[in-house]
């Protein structure tokens, strides 16, 4: 009788928990976060000149997806102007991927402060200052 009991209680625990799933979830946040850092960098996507005018057309005829609105109001004010840079995208794109991330299913994640210096000396290849473009 205990041990149906104290198997319930784990699956119940591992079921609360669920590593595996945020394991893939923080993954999945990494690796949007990685091809924005690149795109950006590179200036393709939503960075090129193309992109760029695209999403300040976007933004003037208010077609974008609620979140990003909400994430990005000085951006759509810039766009209107015409002055809307690939900052401000990366701006855009980097706060709608964290907001994800510490949103529903982010729940319970504990992130660490990184103090150290930027970017990480063993993420950039020597020479690369890991700012300037590609």
């Amino acid at each position: 009788i205990v041990l149906p009991i104290a198997i319930s209680l784990l699956q119940a625990i591992d079921g609360r928990i669920d590593p595996g799933a945020k394991y893939v979830f923080l993954t999945m946040a990494s690796e949007n976060l990685l091809r924005e850092i690149y795109c950006y960098r590179m200036r393709t996507g939503d960075y090129s000149p193309q992109g760029l005018l695209q999403i300040a057309k976007d933004y003037s005829e208010d077609e974008l997806v609620v979140s990003r609105k909400a994430a990005a109001q000085t951006a759509k004010e810039k766009a209107k102007a015409g002055v809307l840079t690939a900052d401000d995208v990366l701006q855009i794109n980097l706060r709608e991927i964290t907001s994800t991330l510490l949103g529903k299913d982010g729940e319970g994640i504990a992130l660490t402060t990184y103090d150290g210096p930027l970017p990480p000396k063993e993420f950039t290849e020597q020479g690369d200052d890991g700012f300037t473009f590609l």
